[in-house]
């Protein structure tokens, strides 16, 4: 799926708070980086990337830097539902 990749930096204190709020909403992190702050890298649908960015610079009050990098096809986990009539026994 295409995605939007965004570069998001938080303080150690905001960090926890930023990573539950992305695996409650089942945000792909691609990649963390631990430095002077934290610094998260995260793919967005396409469709829902100033949600994504609204919801975060919400949550943190702010006090997050939201970076927009590339556009890249990231692998996304699809439930498998079994169909209903081949189900039947």
């Amino acid at each position: 799926m295409l995605q939007q990749d965004l570069i998001l930096t938080v303080s150690y204190a905001n960090y926890e708070k930023l990573n539950y709020h992305l695996e409650q909403q089942q945000i792909n992190v691609v990649n963390t980086d631990y430095g002077s702050d934290v610094q998260v890298t995260i793919a967005a649908d396409l469709a829902l990337v100033d949600q994504v960015q609204t919801n975060i610079m919400n949550l943190l009050s702010g006090q997050v830097t939201i970076k927009a990098s590339d556009e890249h096809y990231h692998e996304v986990d699809v439930p498998v539902y079994p169909d209903a009539d081949t189900a039947k026994d």
